[in-house]
């Protein structure tokens, strides 16, 4: 007995968190979307390559009757989705039409409104940020902005951070078997719980810039399990050895760190000495605003590749670590760093509040 062919709504789902994530990211893992669909590389090549009448509302459509809302009625609903207003895009798709004085069924209206692009999705949650942490991320962006304000002005900034990588398999395990057995127990296994070392088992630090992306460097904490960077630990394994490398090569560029006190925060301390000793030009990121630094949009690429696999050991965690990591391409690099004029500027018309980047 064959598989069971894809319908056409689940085509159709597949395609558009494809091409969703493309339009985002420049690029994506096809495994990794063949993963979360569960279905093979091969099965996803073709629907990717699906050009047939099953897709036939990605085209013009003048087949079937008249449509029971007009374009006039849809672009005014559409007005009111694009209004910025949370509770309007919480009602219900009749809901919807009722506020423009169309009566019209739940299913018409859903259906003919995905026709102009819009659908129903899990809504993108942000962490809470008090009204003074609002306020300063406005006030951080209003002077960064007015620093650097179109994107050639970043340039010539590097983006660092730490990232931390742990234990665990994350993804489904696919196994050979007779269909009908799944439940037998040869072919159950159990799934391993990581201790809580080893959820944050090996911790590194990076820099990107723009025609820049260094390599992933390592580093141990034998004093916590979380990763914190002490001033030490920042100053002797990362500033030392790596980012005096790039001084003493000529390299021309402005170090931005979050504002962890491990970077040099404080008045005095052994980071900042080092760092005006070096004559190291450095600026500190707003607090709580990681979407104010393109970095942490690269480290998923990493943690993408780990999700793939089993990990159980530190040697085969950093293999994979390293290898998603190396995947990055410098255009993609690139093109998130030209992004921060917007970034600023979005975090001003939001009037502080975290931004979707």
């Amino acid at each position: 007995m064959g598989k069971t062919p894809l319908d056409t709504p689940r085509k159709i789902r597949i395609k558009s968190y494809y091409e969703a994530l493309v339009n985002r990211d420049g690029k994506t893992s096809k495994t990794a979307v063949a993963l979360r669909f569960g279905i093979s590389r091969p099965t996803l090549y073709k629907v990717l390559a699906s050009e047939d009448r099953s897709f036939h509302y990605l085209h013009d459509e003048t087949r079937g009757r008249p449509k029971k809302l007009s374009d006039a009625q849809c672009e005014e609903i559409a007005a009111l989705l694009d209004s910025g207003d949370y509770d309007t895009q919480r009602l219900t798709w009749r809901g919807l039409a009722e506020q423009i004085g169309v009566d019209a069924c739940e299913v018409t209206v859903r259906a003919t409104m995905k026709e102009h692009g819009y659908g129903c999705f899990i809504a993108c949650q942000k962490n809470y940020l008090k009204p003074t942490t609002k306020q300063r991320r406005v006030e951080y962006a209003r002077v960064m902005l007015e620093r650097y304000p179109q994107p050639k002005d970043w340039y010539h900034v590097r983006f660092s951070d730490e990232s931390h990588f742990g234990y665990g398999p994350e993804c489904q395990d696919y196994i050979k078997r007779k269909r009908g057995t799944r439940y037998e127990v040869r072919n159950i296994s159990e799934k391993r719980q990581p201790v809580a070392k080893d959820q944050r088992r090996l911790h590194a630090w990076a820099a990107v810039g723009f025609n820049f992306k260094s390599n992933l460097y390592f580093y141990n904490v034998p004093s916590n399990t979380n990763g914190k960077l002490s001033l030490q630990i920042y100053r002797d394994c990362i500033l030392e050895p790596v980012v005096k490398s790039w001084l003493l090569e000529g390299h021309d560029f402005v170090l931005e760190e979050d504002n962890d006190s491990g970077h040099g925060t404080g008045r005095d301390n052994i980071v900042r000495t080092w760092k005006q000793d070096h004559r190291l030009r450095s600026y500190w990121n707003c607090s709580q605003s990681p979407d104010l630094s393109p970095i942490e949009n690269y480290w998923q690429a990493a943690k993408d590749n780990i999700r793939q696999h089993a990990c159980w050991s530190n040697e085969s965690l950093k293999s994979f670590a390293v290898a998603g990591w190396e995947g990055l391409s410098q255009e993609t690099i690139n093109r998130w760093i030209d992004t921060m004029p917007r970034r600023l500027q979005d975090v001003i018309d939001g009037d502080g509040a975290m931004t979707g980047w």
